[in-house]
């Protein structure tokens, strides 16, 4: 079961008293300047000043503004600064006390405050095993230009969550003017230079509306100068993943290696995902990403070779943000690596988060975050800190229904 960021805000409002959601019973003022809404004559004028106004429907959705006066009578709100367009009859709206992004923010740090005792569950297949690339399923990406340890040229390449094959996140790579590549190279992993004197097949998924628009290539520098560029076959076009080659062979005293990604002849986007180039030296893995505690690891069925069978391996540590093996795991098999990691924060109210019940710790967390922040604020900090002693006392029961017990050992004296 799942939960939506908007069910969680509910509930956090409705702790706190600070839920009402009601529909306009007219058009408001022309440009925005007004909300009329007749549902609230039991309320004085002003009742609702300073509170935040959020438009829930209709053209102007997610509009918020403060609320400057409110008359009772008419049901006028008359926000600091108008709405995007006029608010017509018939729109549903929520009037909260703080803003809904400080919602957003303090269910975020709620939801934190609730680990480890509720984890996410991570079960993670991206690895594979022998392979020498690092994160060529391309989930993880520091920066929003690049995912780590590759980089770009001409081409611009961003983190793409829906078009992928496998993982969660693959490359997209956008041409623009001019052909250019998504690459990886010694100078962001020098382990490349290991490589020389070999020969190698480097693959990769990839997903392009055009042929002759996607293909791999390999390019290396010998400390004496020379430039060798490998070419691997184009996609087909179509629309459709299909699984590119390149086989290059890797000179001696080598200087300079590139292995490109890239996105030519046409103008558009070419995506890559799930990318490996298998070798014997191929030791260490970047975690998964999400995953701060790895439990097991397996190699399973599913593998890019062949058929395999599963199996758990148990040679490895954790160093850093890498998985180490101390023999090398079965080559071209899936890796299932199965622990545990933070849920990763909320911004949009249909955004979800695999809870259920467990939505009850979550609000009361973000609670407590709200009344802490407004403790150093003005004559209110001692009702603030009541608040927030209150609240963290009630987040502490929820989480207590999802904390294992400490076994009990027992210690008889024999004699």
């Amino acid at each position: 079961m799942s939960s939506t960021l908007l069910a969680i805000k509910e509930r956090f409002g409705r702790l706190n008293n600070d839920w009402l959601s009601e529909t306009t019973t007219a058009d408001g003022g022309a440009a925005g300047a007004t909300l009329i809404c007749t549902n609230f004559k039991n309320y004085d004028d002003d009742y609702f000043n300073q509170y935040w106004c959020e438009i829930t429907s209709g053209t102007y959705d997610g509009n918020e503004r403060k609320v400057l006066t409110f008359v009772a009578s008419t049901g006028v709100f008359t926000p600091y600064t108008a709405f995007g367009g006029q608010i017509l009859s018939g729109v549903t709206f929520r009037l909260h006390r703080y803003q809904s992004s400080d919602f957003a923010y303090h269910i975020n740090r709620g939801k934190d405050m609730c680990y480890p005792t509720i984890p996410n569950p991570i079960r993670d297949t991206t690895l594979i095993g022998q392979n020498f690339l690092p994160n060529s399923h391309f989930e993880h990406w520091a920066s929003s230009n690049y995912p780590d340890y590759y980089r770009v040229s001409v081409v611009t390449a961003a983190k793409e969550t829906t078009t992928i094959r496998g993982g969660s996140r693959s490359a997209k790579v956008t041409r623009v003017a001019s052909d250019g590549y998504m690459y990886i190279s010694e100078a962001e992993f020098p382990a490349l230079l290991d490589l020389e004197d070999s020969s190698l097949t480097v693959y990769c998924w990839a997903k392009a509306s055009s042929a002759s628009q996607s293909r791999l290539q390999v390019v290396t520098v010998t400390q004496g100068g020379t430039t060798t560029t490998t070419n691997g076959t184009y996609h087909t076009g179509g629309g459709k993943f299909e699984l590119l080659s390149v086989t290059a062979t890797i000179p001696d005293s080598l200087a300079n290696i590139q292995i490109q990604f890239s996105a030519n002849t046409t103008a558009g986007d070419v995506y890559y995902d799930d990318g490996y180039l298998l070798t014997d030296t191929a030791f260490e893995y970047l975690k998964p990403l999400n995953c701060d505690v790895i439990r097991n690891i397996y190699s399973v069925g599913e593998d890019v070779l062949g058929i395999g069978s599963r199996s758990v391996l148990n040679d490895w540590e954790i160093r850093g943000d890498k998985i180490v093996f101390f023999s090398l795991p079965p080559e071209g098999e899936r890796l299932l690596v199965e622990g545990t990691g933070r849920f990763t924060d909320l911004s949009a109210d249909t955004d979800t988060i695999a809870l259920n019940e467990e939505i009850e710790a979550v609000a009361l967390g973000a609670c407590v975050s709200l009344y802490n922040s407004l403790i150093p604020i003005g004559p209110d900090a001692a009702d603030y800190q009541g608040k927030a002693t209150y609240f963290r006392g009630l987040f502490q029961i929820a989480l207590g229904k999802y904390k294992v017990p400490t076994p009990v050992i027992e210690i008889r004296k024999q004699f």
